[in-house]
Formats: structure tokens, C-alpha cells, sequence
């Protein structure tokens, strides 16, 4: 006998109709199919029905009761109370283990406390490309032809657990067809503590990168160094950086915004070996834009760039692609671990080069007053999310199986540190342009020798690029081409940062050419290079009339 039918068994016992067991286990998920299996299996013989109290009254009735229930008044309490105690324990049990909503609940509570396992998955995105109206607004794919466009990507691998994150070891491959080319690219990645490891296989990508090194071996790389490059680079990136406190708030916010739920029993489905619960889930639209709007505020809190009009109409855009998207999702969660083993999630979008198309006609209309007006902005939004069809197509299937078995990552025995080699690849690509600066100064200065009869005149060494030394003419040096006749150097570069030194310059004579003199018949510029590049060596150089050295 199954549960559900014990469980019915016990409800008629104590009294309870057909119809109301079949309401109570309806409002718990059962849904018909099951409910009518559960009352199949109890088909022989009518419905018990237990009524003590109608008893009692009819024997009332006859004069007979008042000897009766003085006698077996305390029995018939007790044996009311366990009835009405078990029955409701039972169903008690029945809703908070065969509840799919608590299943689900109890099952991503389980999957937080999971220290260890292995993870595949299968990721498809799809895009019908459709055809521009105009070729101000239209998409370049469509310009050169292209009419579907398609990424699709494959990867397991194993996870541990840590404090706040987690450690991985896997492969992920991805893969598309453009232009009539298929491109695939395998990549190993690597994840421990707060060092990451990537391997980018040989593949058509090799030859796009170009960067010797860059492919077919491990490239070690980690969230500050990444950080620290970019600033050295002159970018200021703090107020895109995600700190734990932000982590934090965003983990609470989940939390108030219960999005995902079950929608339908779809009954019991062995995966990977183990007996589960199949499920289809359901999405509540408006709490889940109620928690992307708490993301989108917490993340953008400190980025100055982002005003609160650029806010709004993301927020106006990301809202308008959910209200617009078909959302489809499945879920196995084992029977008795309560982990869930398989999860499934296709969405159904607007096209993302047909809304591109359809709102390169609104750019400015949702600006200014129209952006002011509420109301005048939605309105234009979803008249272009009506056109764009639902052509964009994402699924997803993740399987997770070996939970809590001992898995030990390994760091890779040589792995190249990415900021040294993207370092050293970007100050080749800085002394290179050195050295191009310095020969262009060279060539204006010949130029305005001509004019002169001499270099520029400046007995003490000056920065090359700022002030009264920005611009070469017909008259030397100056701070712009306002009073040149003839122009040699609209802009005399600067040297390029990180690394090097300023340009600079002084007049000198043929007979000290390495010392600064108040002539004109030599020159010195100073320059400094990081690398060993086009014969000369790291360090500092200098250009003279007669060349570089």
C-alpha cells in the first residue's frame, strides 16, 4: 500500500468525506492523476465512515444514553483524541514531506550544505536574425547576410565547497557557426582559493589572439592583480568592483523574493541512478523583477556614470525583456536525499537584434521630456518589444551527481601568470610606439631646420608634449599652430603610461653633442624603453641629429 493510499485509509477512519480528502490533498500539490491512483488501490469495499458522536445521540434518543456515556465517557475522549492526534499528525507528515513546495525548499537547503560534486551541463543560445528596415538601425549580422546565429557550450567538472565560494576543475567547450564557419574552442578552467587557471586549447581562436603563449597552456590569474593591472593601465574600475558586504546584501535580498515555485507533479523519473521527484516550475514574473531592480540598485550604488535616468531605463528594458519572455523550467530532486540531480531552463525571448532594430527608431524620443513622462516611456518600450518577435532562444541543462565524495584539485605544475605575459605583451606595444613617437619628432624637427637654419633653441632640458612644447611649425616650438605658417606636428605626443619616461628635450652643439647648450646645431630627447625592442635594449636611449642611440 503507498503512502498516499495510507494516508486516505487513516482520513476515512476519522471521518473525513471523499471530497474533502480529495480537497485537503489538492491543497497540498497532489494533483488528480495521483489522488484518483491513491483511492483506486482502497476500491474494495464502500467508504468507512466513523461517527461516534451520531451514536451517542441516537442512543440519547432511546433513554439509553446517559448510563452508556457515563460509562464509556472517558474511553470515548481518549479515543477521539489519538484518532484526531494520528489523523492529524499524518496529515501533518503527508504535507510537510509530500508538500512540493516544501520539497523544493528543503531540496535548495540541502544543495547549500552540499560540500563537494560533479556538475555537467548543455547550454544552447539562438538567434533568427531578422531582416533590417534601414541601414541606419540594422544589425551587422543581417548586413553581411548571416540569418541564424547560434552559440552552444558543454562542460562538467567537480566543485568543492569553501567558506564564501567555491573551488572547481573542469572543461567547458564552446562552439558556433558564422559565416559559414564552424569555430569550436576547448577550455580547461580551474578555480582554487582566490587563483584561477585557464587553458585555451589550439583552435581557430589561436590564430585571432595571436599572442604567443596564449593558448595550450595554463594562464594563472586572480581577481586583485586583474584589478591592480587595469588601474596601472589609468582605468578606475573600484566602483564596478562587488565587495563582500554588497555579496551579502544581494544573498539577504534573495531571500525576500520567493520567484521560483512549483507548478505541477509531473510524477517520479529515475536520473542518474537515483529514484526522483519531476517536477515543472513556475516563475513569478513581478518578484522576479522586484529582485533584478534590488541587484541593479545595489550593484550601480557607487558608479558615478550611471545617472538616474540611465538606471531607469535599464531597468525599463530588463523588465520589458521578462514581461516578454516565455519561461519554461523542470526540476528532478531526489526522492530521499531531497539534492536536487537535473535541472532544466528554457526561456523564449524578443529578438535582440529586432528590439535593436526597433528601438534604434526611439533613441531620442526616450530621451529628455518623453523620459520624464513615465508613462510616454513604457508606452514606446513595449511598442517595441511588440515588434520584436520571439526569435532568441536560451536552454539549459545542468545534471549534478557525486555529492559529498572527496574531490582533490590540483594547481597546474606551470601556469603563466596573465599579468606578465598581457604585461609584457602591452609594454612591447608601448615601446613600439616610443620609438615611432621619437622618429616622428625627429622628422618635424628636420623639417623645421629648414626654417630655421637650426633646431629649436632651449639650453635647458623641457617636457616634450606640454606647454610651449606641444606643437612644431615653421617657427620651432610651440604651444599650438595658431601662429605657424607652416605646421610639422599639430601635437607633440607624451610618452605612453605605464612605464617609460617623459620625453625630453634640449638644443646641444656638434662639438658636446650629449650636453645641453643654447645652439642650435644639435639636439638631444631622452626616452626610456621597457623592453629590448628593434635593436635597442631596456632602458634609457637618446635621439640626436645624427640618430638614435
Amino acid at each position: 500500500m503507498s503512502q498516499l493510499s495510507d494516508y486516505i485509509k487513516q482520513a476515512r477512519t476519522a471521518g473525513l468525506s471523499d471530497t474533502a480528502i480529495t480537497d485537503e490533498l489538492k491543497k497540498t500539490g497532489w494533483d488528480d492523476l495521483n489522488i484518483t491512483n491513491g483511492f483506486a488501490e482502497l476500491s474494495t469495499g464502500p467508504e468507512i465512515v466513523s461517527a461516534p458522536l451520531d451514536i451517542y445521540q441516537e442512543l440519547a434518543s432511546t433513554g439509553q444514553s446517559k448510563t452508556f456515556w457515563q460509562k464509556f465517557k472517558l474511553p470515548a475522549i481518549i479515543g477521539g483524541a489519538v484518532v484526531i492526534l494520528g489523523a492529524g499528525s499524518y496529515f501533518a507528515y503527508a504535507y510537510y514531506f509530500n508538500n512540493p513546495q516544501r520539497i523544493l525548499q528543503q531540496a535548495i537547503s540541502n544543495m547549500s550544505k552540499v560540500a563537494s560534486g560533479h556538475v555537467k551541463f548543455e547550454a544552447t543560445i539562438s538567434e533568427k536574425i531578422p531582416e533590417s528596415e534601414n541601414s541606419e538601425n540594422g544589425n551587422f549580422l543581417d548586413l553581411f547576410g548571416v540569418k541564424n546565429f547560434s552559440i552552444s557550450m558543454k562542460g562538467d567538472g567537480d566543485y568543492v565547497a569553501k567558506a564564501d565560494a567555491y573551488d572547481y576543475d573542469g572543461t567547458i567547450t564552446v562552439s558556433t557557426k558564422i559565416f559559414g564557419t564552424n569555430i569550436s574552442v576547448d577550455i580547461e578552467a580551474k578555480k582554487i582559493g582566490e587563483d584561477y587557471f585557464i587553458k585555451i586549447a589550439d583552435s581557430p581562436l589561436s590564430q585571432i589572439l595571436g599572442e604567443e603563449g596564449f593558448t595550450s597552456e595554463w594562464i594563472k590569474f586572480n581577481q586583485e592583480s586583474l584589478k591592480k593591472m587595469v588601474e596601472e593601465e589609468g582605468s578606475d574600475i573600484s566602483s564596478f568592483d562587488i565587495n563582500d558586504e554588497q555579496i551579502k546584501m544581494l544573498q539577504e535580498a534573495a531571500k525576500g523574493y520567493n520567484y521560483v515555485k512549483v507548478d505541477k507533479n509531473l510524477g517520479t523519473e529515475e536520473v542518474s541512478g537515483k529514484k526522483t521527484l519531476h517536477y515543472q516550475m513556475a516563475f513569478d514574473k513581478q518578484g522576479l523583477k522586484g529582485y533584478l531592480n534590488k541587484v541593479l540598485d545595489l550593484v550601480t550604488a557607487e558608479i558615478e556614470e550611471l545617472n538616474q535616468e540611465d538606471k531607469e531605463l535599464f531597468y525599463s528594458i530588463m523588465a520589458g525583456y521578462i514581461d516578454n519572455t516565455d519561461i519554461t523550467s523542470e526540476m528532478w530532486i531526489g526522492k530521499s536525499d531531497k539534492l536536487i540531480y537535473r535541472s532544466v531552463l528554457n526561456l523564449q525571448m524578443p529578438s535582440f537584434f529586432g528590439l535593436t532594430n526597433a528601438m534604434g527608431g526611439i533613441g531620442d524620443e526616450i530621451e529628455g521630456d518623453n523620459f520624464a513622462n513615465k508613462q510616454k516611456r513604457v508606452e514606446l518600450l513595449n511598442n517595441s518589444f511588440s515588434k520584436a518577435e520571439k526569435t532568441m532562444k536560451f536552454n539549459i541543462t545542468v545534471d549534478s551527481t557525486d555529492f559529498n565524495k572527496k574531490v582533490e584539485i590540483k594547481e597546474p605544475t606551470e601556469a603563466v601568470d596573465f599579468v606578465e605575459l598581457f604585461g609584457s605583451a602591452r609594454s612591447k606595444s608601448r615601446d613600439a610606439k616610443r620609438i615611432a613617437d621619437i622618429k616622428q619628432i625627429m622628422t618635424a624637427l628636420e623639417m623645421s631646420y629648414a626654417d630655421l637654419n637650426g633646431y629649436p633653441i632651449s639650453g635647458t632640458p623641457v617636457i616634450l608634449g606640454k606647454g610651449n612644447f606641444s606643437a612644431i611649425g615653421n617657427t620651432g616650438f610651440a604651444a599650438s599652430t595658431v601662429a605657424f605658417t607652416t605646421i610639422y606636428m599639430s601635437q607633440v605626443p607624451v610618452n605612453p603610461v605605464p612605464g617609460g619616461s617623459n620625453y625630453v628635450y634640449c638644443s646641444a652643439t656638434t662639438e658636446q653633442p650629449n650636453q645641453c647648450a643654447s645652439s642650435g646645431e644639435s639636439y638631444i630627447i631622452t626616452f626610456q624603453l621597457e623592453n629590448t625592442t628593434g635593436g635597442l635594449s631596456t632602458g634609457q636611449h637618446r635621439a640626436t641629429s645624427m640618430g638614435i642611440e
